[in-house]
């Protein structure tokens, strides 16, 4: 990365998105074509490797991008057995990790917010300042949960509605 000149359209995409893309240690980015991630992965680790980096924890809904990765520098992930016409199949599947708060499940390709119903059932929720410490407490910078979140802005702002105190 030492002439921006010698680099591909694809490269500088990849490194401006790179750059968008990253929230303080957590990398997201997504390909349609599996050869375009392959390279990504490439592309990244060469601009952090500058700065004597090193990604791990890399995680994929594609096994085959999964394979493409060294082992060491894969997060956790599953075996999966697939049978086929008489075949058996091994198809490499990351397991669910805690992204920006919420939990990514790649086999499924879903983020669930799973940890929600635990900040709830922790707090006290039966009085005003209970639902203000537990909306407080959500983390939610990709604002997924803005709907659920809006239901318990409504209630704290019913409690003042009607002049209830903070206990």
């Amino acid at each position: 990365w030492k002439s921006m000149t010698d680099r591909t359209d694809f490269e500088l995409s990849v490194a401006a998105r790179f750059i968008k893309a990253t929230y303080v240690d957590d990398l997201t980015l997504a390909f349609n074509e599996v050869q375009q991630a392959k390279e990504a992965v490439k592309i990244c680790s060469d601009i952090v490797a500058i700065g004597g980096f090193k990604f791990r924890k890399w995680i994929s809904n594609s096994s085959e991008i999964l394979e493409a990765i060294p082992e060491t520098e894969r997060a956790p992930h599953t075996v999966v057995i697939e049978h086929s016409r008489g075949q058996e199949l091994e198809r490499y599947v990351s397991d669910p990790t805690l992204q920006l708060g919420y939990r990514y499940h790649a086999a499924s390709d879903s983020f669930v917010m799973d940890r929600f119903g635990q900040i709830a059932s922790s707090r006290d929720t039966q009085t005003k300042r209970g639902v203000a410490s537990c909306l407080a407490s959500v983390y939610d910078p990709l604002k997924l949960l803005g709907p659920f979140i809006l239901v318990a802005k409504r209630v704290i702002k019913e409690c003042h509605k009607y002049k209830l105190d903070w206990r």
